[in-house]
């Protein structure tokens, strides 16, 4: 019997250092997870060239699109370009942008706001859109829209000639 009892204390032992191990590397992940640094959008600015792609003019032309589009349908576009997505997934920095409450777009009582993150570094490219636009734009034709303008012209560091074809 004294093996028996021996061989649970050892066992128990061990399983008491792997939870601290557990523990001890769950604690020290999240002393050192970056605090996300979202860009500052204090006036609604319709585009926001963070990652400086477009031209001053080229961003002129966007706009008059993104004012053309609002007046004719009422939905409220943004262009967010961004130098960096800071280690994560566009969707998650999307995602996570929005919840920020600067970064409301689109009317409260229509929710018919539409974001598109540009991040060249990374080459990647994200619609998101208010659930008053999906009727309009479901993911599909959001996914036809972007496959059909965006790579051959970011290839091509045409950036802006593929944002205005999309919009």
């Amino acid at each position: 019997m004294k093996i028996d009892f021996y061989y649970f204390l050892s066992a128990k032992r061990y399983f008491l250092y792997f939870l601290v191990l557990l523990f001890s590397v769950f604690c020290f992940s999240f002393s050192f997870a970056e605090e996300i640094i979202f860009p500052e959008n204090h006036t609604h600015d319709r585009v926001i060239d963070n990652a400086n792609i477009f031209s001053s003019d080229e961003e002129k032309k966007i706009l008059n699109q993104i004012k053309k589009i609002e007046d004719e349908t009422t939905a409220q576009i943004a262009i967010l370009t961004v130098s960096t997505l800071q280690n994560l997934e566009i969707f998650d920095y999307g995602i996570q942008l929005l919840k920020q409450e600067n970064w409301k777009i689109g009317q409260a009582d229509k929710d018919n706001g539409l974001l598109l993150i540009v991040a060249p570094k990374e080459r990647k490219y994200q619609f998101f859109t208010g659930y008053g636009l999906e009727g309009v734009l479901p993911d599909l034709r959001l996914k036809i829209i972007a496959e059909n303008y965006f790579p051959e012209n970011f290839r091509a560091e045409h950036y802006s000639q593929g944002v205005q074809l999309a919009l």
